[in-house]
């Protein structure tokens, strides 16, 4: 996908690496670690707590029907990008080559779509949600919307909520 592509190179940027690869965890935009070190990861979500304000969201239904994300009023520094990601809160995967080759692995919070749904400048703001036909066509279980300081830099506001036909409506 050449969106989740372009992410991975935007994260190196914001790393301060030439190195593009995928990194089994980002935490809060800014911080890449292997999500099966226990004590990288706490470290990478202590100092992201202490790096950056999270600004609270909501996702609500108006009274026409349509799903929108409200968020408030904020001193963002830089425009921040609003993103919707689908995923799947697990799946297995049968493995063809490799270290791991012939093995059943199950994987979590696997990203099935990416898709850039507005702009957040600072003022409150409300975005329509629209899932686009792709990433319906992924059956996604969960979806979260995350916003970015510029296109792809600390995550400053982030919710998460399961899917369901919310989405489809419309």
């Amino acid at each position: 996908n050449p969106l989740l592509t372009s992410g991975q190179r935007a994260y190196a940027d914001a790393q301060g690496t030439s190195m593009v690869n995928t990194p089994q965890m980002i935490v809060a935009g800014a911080i890449d670690v292997v999500g099966s070190d226990r004590k990288a990861v706490e470290k990478a979500l202590n100092t992201a707590y202490t790096r950056n304000t999270m600004y609270r969201i909501h996702v609500a239904r108006d009274p026409k029907g349509r799903l929108l994300v409200q968020f408030p009023e904020a001193p963002t520094g830089v425009p921040a990008t609003v993103w919707l990601v689908t995923y799947q809160k697990s799946a297995e995967s049968k493995v063809q080559s490799g270290e791991n080759s012939g093995r059943d692995l199950m994987t979590y919070n696997v990203v099935r779509s990416l898709q850039k749904v507005g702009m957040w400048y600072g003022p409150a703001t409300e975005i329509e949600l629209k899932l686009d036909p792709q990433a319906k066509a992924n059956s996604p279980d969960a979806c979260a919307i995350i916003a970015n300081q510029a296109e792809h830099g600390p995550i400053i506001a982030a919710a998460a909520f399961k899917f369901t036909k919310t989405l489809y409506k419309r």
